[in-house]
Formats: structure tokens, sequence, C-alpha cells
């Protein structure tokens, strides 16, 4: 029997190489029979058995090739180029595939969400990080059930409260601003009612001291003896 690297092959690597010689390297059953040690009936025999099997491959419906595609483990990609199929014919037959195998509830969750499983691979890693089971989470989400409506009605108090102080603030803010323009206004009339009054101040002693000269003048000229003399003839 034909030895590889020192090692006997098995009877698939032997009908394997012989499919080779016959199909691939084109030659006939004498010159294999030399090369491989092997009698023509044997070769006759193993391609004959080729043969057959790819006459029952052929006679399968697409629908079974992708079948047996998909259940070790090809994509519906693969599948669609292997058997030259369009796209809505794959998916039907992957739904169909998945029902075969008895995992519809998956398909059915597939379909929902339309593909987008990463919340509950998502929700998986998570449990499984902790080291959480499918039971721990059940309980979880019954615990967390029978709170929702309770937290939901205390979201929406509290939800109310930080509205209405919210609305407050806002008022507040607009009354502190009209108070700030007020003071604001009233700071500017004060400070040009100091202008007017210092102004006036000034014009006042400057008023005062033109009195005082002229008391002063009057004085002086009251004890001269020309106006003895007119206060007189005037009297006269």
């Amino acid at each position: 029997m034909t030895m590889t690297m020192g090692r006997r092959l098995t009877k698939k690597e032997r009908e394997e190489r012989v499919l080779d010689l016959y199909y691939n390297q084109k030659m006939n059953y004498r010159d294999i029979a030399k090369l491989e040690r092997i009698c023509p009936r044997d070769i006759g025999a193993i391609v004959n058995k080729e043969s057959k099997e790819a006459d029952s491959k052929q006679s399968l419906s697409k629908a079974a090739q992708a079948y047996d595609l998909f259940s070790v483990g090809k994509s519906p990609m693969e599948v669609a180029i292997a058997l030259d199929l369009r796209e809505p014919e794959v998916t039907q037959l992957y739904k169909e595939s998945l029902n075969l195998k008895q995992i519809g509830e998956l398909n059915r969750i597939y379909l929902e969400t339309r593909g987008d499983l990463s919340p509950f691979l998502n929700l998986y890693n998570s449990t499984k990080a902790v080291g959480y089971n499918v039971k721990h989470v059940v309980w979880l989400l019954r615990v967390a059930n029978k709170g929702l409506p309770e937290l939901e009605n205390m979201y929406w108090t509290y939800k109310s409260e930080v509205d209405s102080l919210e609305a407050r603030k806002q008022s507040s803010i607009k009354i502190i601003q009209e108070y700030s323009r007020q003071i604001n206004a009233l700071g500017e009339e004060f400070y040009k009612s100091c202008i007017r009054c210092e102004q006036e101040g000034k014009k006042l002693s400057d008023l005062q001291i033109k009195r005082l000269k002229e008391e002063a003048l009057v004085r002086q000229f009251e004890n001269k003896a020309e106006y003895i003399k007119i206060a007189k003839t005037i009297e006269e």
C-alpha cells in the first residue's frame, strides 16, 4: 500500500489521492495502478463511488443543498454564492432551516429586532461576567417589575417638583434682573443729582462771596463824607 512521508495512508486519503490523479491530473487506471500500487479494479470502484455521489448531489434540489450547507455552519452569503441564489431565496431557505432545527423562536426574535441582537448579547455578557445565570436574571426582572410602577410614580413626582423649582428659579432670575436694572437707574439718577447739587452749591458760594464784597463796599461808601452829604441832600 502507498506510503506518504513514512506514514501509511488511510482509506479516505488513498481515495482522495486516486481521485486527484484521475480527475485533476488526467491519468488512466494503469498509470495510477503503477504509481499507487493498487489494482485497476479498486481504482474503478473508487471512481464509480465518487461519480454516484456527485450524481446524487446534483439530483438534490437547491433547497436540500441549502439545508445541507446551513447544517454544517455555512453563512447565507456562502450559500448564495455556492448555489447561485438571490438574497430573498437564501433568506427564506435560512428561515426554513432554522425552523427545521427547531430554533424558530430565535428567528422570530431576530426578525422582531431587525437583526439587532446586541442588547441581548450585552445582557448575556454582563450576567456572565458577574457570575449570574438565567434564573438570577429572571428573578431580578421580576423584582424590578414589581417595583417599577412605584419608581415610575416617584420619578414623575420628583420631575414635577423639579420643573416647579425650575420655573420659580427662572421667575426669581427675572425679578432680580429687574431689580438690578432699577438699582442701576437709581444709581445713575443719584449721581446726576449729586453733580447738580455740587454745581448749585458752587453757585450759592459764589453769590455769598459776591454779597459779602458788595456789603463791604457799601460800608466803605457810607463812611465817606460824600455819602453823608448826599444823604442830607436827599433828606432835605
